[in-house]
């Protein structure tokens, strides 16, 4: 997890990647988005408008490390970084939401079911996550 935090691998802001094609401000993104393909079956548009427990059944880590290597990444220039970010934190997820979900449980003293925890971390960022991961070895290490 310090590797993310180190080579700033968070993600700062999504908004700009969600915001183009959810107003429909941006119709070149979400067009090129469509076309470009994670899977057979799967474009970029899809992925990125998934949500966390969706992404975490639809693909694998496999399935992002053969886009990354064997496919033309060509994503508009205003959104190519945030866009990289974004599947970065999206790719990512499922490792920070299992890595925090029993320290999440230990900081809230195990009040609430773990299928509760795991709603709630689902709508953390990885940044987040992280931070919760921090608090408890802090409090283990003292």
């Amino acid at each position: 997890m310090n590797f993310f935090h180190i080579h700033g691998l968070f993600k700062k802001s999504s908004t700009k990647v969600e915001e183009s094609w959810y107003d429909d401000d941006d119709k070149e993104f979400a067009s090129k988005a469509k076309e470009i393909m994670i899977t057979s079956s799967t474009s970029l548009y899809d992925v990125l408008k998934l949500r966390p427990e969706e992404e975490d059944k639809l693909l694998t880590y496999a399935d992002y490390s053969e886009f990354a290597f064997y496919r033309s990444l060509k994503i508009p220039g205003p959104h190519y970084r945030t866009c990289i970010l974004h599947l970065c934190e999206k790719m990512s997820g499922g490792f920070f939401r299992r890595w925090a979900l029993h320290d999440f449980w230990e900081l809230i003293h195990k009040k609430l079911p773990l299928e509760c925890c795991e709603k709630v971390l689902d709508n953390l960022t990885n940044e987040d996550l992280y931070h919760i991961v921090l608090a408890v070895d802090g409090k283990q290490s003292s």
